[in-house]
């Protein structure tokens, strides 16, 4: 089974490889804050957007050399404007980025990402809008040896 810290990763770097998301980004100076959903840094700006890669569902069915597993990953938007505005824009540039998209990372690929339904920001209590997006996929790790 694949460390859920490299998955995180190839969808964060897939992310920061998507230019329309970066340009939205840099507009505000925000274009390095694609993170994971834990990191816990001193300073958050915003935009931003965090990834939390949930579970992983092994289904190992002995036949080839592949691990097969179902993955479901959430993917955070986040502004702190006095509109929603904002964070919608951020949650259509994700979608956009990662809807229908095959992942290939290291010893591994998906199948294409399937997005859930793309649903209008919240309010938090600290004033910040969040928006979730849940994907779905099937990832394969390929054993050597």
């Amino acid at each position: 089974m694949l460390s859920i810290n490299t998955i995180a990763a190839a969808i964060i770097t897939n992310l920061k490889a998507d230019a329309p998301l970066i340009a939205f980004l840099t507009r505000f100076g925000c274009e390095n804050e694609i993170r994971e959903l834990d990191y816990q840094g001193d300073t958050f700006l915003y935009p931003c957007v965090r990834v939390d890669v949930g579970t992983e569902n092994p289904n190992d069915d002995g036949v080839c050399h592949d691990t097969v597993s179902g993955l479901a990953f959430r993917v955070y938007c986040f502004s702190e404007r006095n509109s929603s505005y904002e964070c919608s824009e951020l949650a259509k540039l994700v979608y956009d980025a990662l809807n229908r998209y095959q992942l290939t990372g290291t010893g591994f690929s998906t199948i294409r990402m399937v997005a859930g339904s793309l649903t209008r920001p919240t309010r938090t209590p600290d004033r910040i809008w969040q928006t979730l997006i849940p994907f779905t996929t099937i990832i394969s790790e390929v054993q050597h040896g």
